[in-house]
């Protein structure tokens, strides 16, 4: 499963496979129709569409992260891409964008601060 992906999707960030990982910018998630990779220290990691059971995004106010749960025997079953970005950059809802233009279906999570600030305004309102 250590192959190259062709890329369509080009990102630069953090990856964590398990307890092997590397802080942004020292990974990349790339992928296509058919697979997403993530690099990170000279290792490509592909995960097939196929075998791909979930996609999360999660947002905080300075980065986002990806979650890639899959069905990869030989990886954990959890993988986390990170990508950081201003308050006002759209590098958050392009990459969710580009995901669902090749075919893959995004969900997009609060982090638990986030819903803790949401039942709070909602408790106030």
């Amino acid at each position: 499963m250590r192959e190259r992906c062709d890329a369509v999707l080009w990102e630069r960030g953090g990856a964590w496979i398990g307890w092997y990982g590397a802080t942004p910018p020292l990974a990349t998630l790339s992928g296509n129709r058919e697979a997403l990779c993530i690099s990170l220290g000279g290792e490509n990691h592909a995960f097939a569409k196929d075998r791909i059971v979930a996609l999360r995004m999660y947002r905080s106010p300075l980065s986002g992260s990806l979650y890639i749960d899959h069905a990869v025997p030989i990886y954990p079953r959890h993988v986390k891409f990170v990508f950081n970005f201003s308050p006002r950059s759209s590098r958050f809802e392009r990459m969710r964008e580009q995901l669902e233009t090749l075919g893959y279906r995004v969900i997009e999570q609060d982090t638990l601060p986030a819903r803790v600030l949401k039942r709070m305004k909602r408790l106030f309102s």
